[in-house]
C-alpha cells in the first residue's frame, strides 16, 4: 500500500459504490448494503498489500478474524463484491484523472503566471491574473510597494512607523 490515503480512497469509493454512507460502512451496522461495503473494501485493500490488522483499522477498528471471515465471503460470493469494486475501482480512476494534468494537456493551456495551476482562459492568463494585468484598478489599492523611507500603497503615500520622513 503506498499510502494511508489510498487506502482512504478505497473505503470511500467503496461506500460511495454501494451507496452507503462512510460512517455507516465504518460503524458497527448490520445493514446489508454496508456490510456488502465493508466486504468490497476489504477485498480491495488486500488486494493492494495491506495486512489483515491494518485493514481491520481501516475498516473501524475490525479484528482481523473479522477481515478473515469478510475475505472469505468475497472468495466465496464474488458475483455479490464484483461490481462494488469494479465501480469503486472506476470511481477511483476517474479521480486520478482529474487531480492529474493528461499528458496531452499543453503548457499553453495552464496560466502563464508562475506556480498558478489554473487554465488559460483568455490571453494565456487565467481570470484572476488577466484580470491583474490588463484591468490593475481593483488591484492597485491592495497592492504594498515598500520605497524604504515610505510605503506606496496605491497611489498613496503613506509614511512607516518608526523612520524619518
Amino acid at each position: 500500500m503506498r499510502s494511508e490515503i489510498d487506502s482512504k480512497l478505497c473505503v470511500l469509493a467503496c461506500s460511495f459504490a454501494a451507496e452507503v454512507g462512510i460512517d455507516v460502512v465504518l460503524s458497527q451496522s448490520r445493514q446489508r448494503s454496508a456490510v456488502i461495503a465493508r466486504i468490497a473494501a476489504a477485498a480491495l485493500l488486500r488486494e493492494r498489500g495491506m495486512s489483515l490488522k491494518q485493514i481491520g483499522r481501516r475498516l473501524g477498528f475490525r479484528h482481523h478474524t473479522s477481515v478473515m471471515y469478510y475475505l472469505a465471503i468475497a472468495r466465496e460470493t464474488p458475483q455479490m463484491v464484483a461490481p462494488i469494486i469494479k465501480r469503486a475501482l472506476d470511481f477511483m480512476t476517474s479521480l486520478q484523472r482529474a487531480c492529474h494534468p493528461t499528458p496531452t494537456e499543453t503548457p499553453a493551456t495552464r496560466c502563464a503566471e508562475r506556480g498558478c495551476p489554473m487554465p488559460a482562459v483568455m490571453e494565456g492568463c487565467c481570470r484572476r491574473h488577466w484580470q491583474m494585468r490588463y484591468a490593475p484598478q481593483k488591484f492597485e489599492l491592495r497592492e504594498r510597494v515598500s520605497s524604504g523611507e515610505r510605503t506606496i500603497v496605491g497611489s498613496l503615500k503613506v509614511p512607516l512607523a518608526g523612520l524619518r520622513g
